[in-house]
């Protein structure tokens, strides 16, 4: 039996390798899945690998950035499963990479911090009064590597994730007395940037991993995902409010460096 045997968990975006370790994660401790997100391509191949584990999942198409549209989406999971007891708040947005703050436009920056601060705040107000009415429940905000290291030229994305810790301690210092935990993860897990560095520039990949001592990057699966089963379960019921870092003790020295795909 898995530690979140008959939880209903929702995971926010769902297509990306960090997104879909945490999915795949809480489905092997037993929750069932309600993965939303805006396209289905991103995270059809998310839904048939938990079908495949014999997992039960639900996938809800959903614009993170329109209230009403997150409250049917969280509506349609209750429907469906009649309860929700796990939120991650993993949807995300990055923008051009390498342009700098003073050249970024209204519409990038709104874009952004609409995709990832006011998308996780209106999930949390959703999921909050049956959370509430259940007498508790797990949220788990994924922030970015960004926030770990220093660089030019990811504003708009810092500041973004950076916000989610304002909303976790608003939420812990509000919502505590009702059961409901919340925490933040900052992770340097192997994402699609990494991803794109290989294939655009190999040769900053050496001094990407020598800037973690662990040696390499971590699985979105086994390292990521399962740091975020553990706050969504029984044993993180006194963690509240907190950022925890997972990053295989990433030197905060190291600049992460844009770069140019075309």
């Amino acid at each position: 039996m898995g530690k979140l045997d008959g939880k209903v968990a929702i995971v926010t975006g769902g297509g990306g390798r960090e997104c879909r370790g945490v999915a795949l994660a809480l489905t092997k401790e037993g929750a069932r899945i309600a993965i939303v997100g805006s396209d289905e391509s991103n995270w059809a191949d998310t839904a048939k690998e938990i079908a495949k584990m014999g997992g039960k999942i639900l996938s809800v198409s959903c614009d993170v950035r329109v209230k009403t549209q997150v409250d049917e989406a969280v509506e349609e999971v209750i429907k469906e499963y009649g309860r929700v007891d796990i939120l991650v708040n993993c949807d995300t947005m990055v923008p051009a990479q390498g342009q700098l703050l003073e050249d970024t436009s209204v519409e990038d920056i709104e874009l952004v911090i609409d995709t990832i601060l006011f998308g996780a705040a209106f999930f949390c107000q959703s999921c909050f009064h049956y959370m509430r009415a259940q007498g508790g429940g797990r949220i788990i905000n994924m922030g970015g590597m960004t926030g770990l290291v220093t660089g030019e030229g990811f504003g708009p994305y810092m500041m973004g994730k950076d916000s989610l810790i304002g909303l976790t301690r608003a939420v812990s210092n509000e919502w505590g007395k009702y059961g409901i935990r919340i925490n933040t993860i900052y992770t340097a897990g192997y994402e699609e940037v990494i991803e794109e560095y290989r294939r655009f520039r190999p040769d900053l990949l050496p001094d990407i991993e020598f800037n973690v001592p662990a040696g390499r990057w971590g699985d979105p699966e086994k390292d990521i995902g399962r740091v975020v089963a553990f706050l969504a379960g029984p044993d993180a019921d006194f963690i509240c409010g907190e950022t925890i870092i997972v990053d295989g003790g990433l030197k905060p020295s190291w600049q992460i460096a844009p770069f140019d795909a075309e």
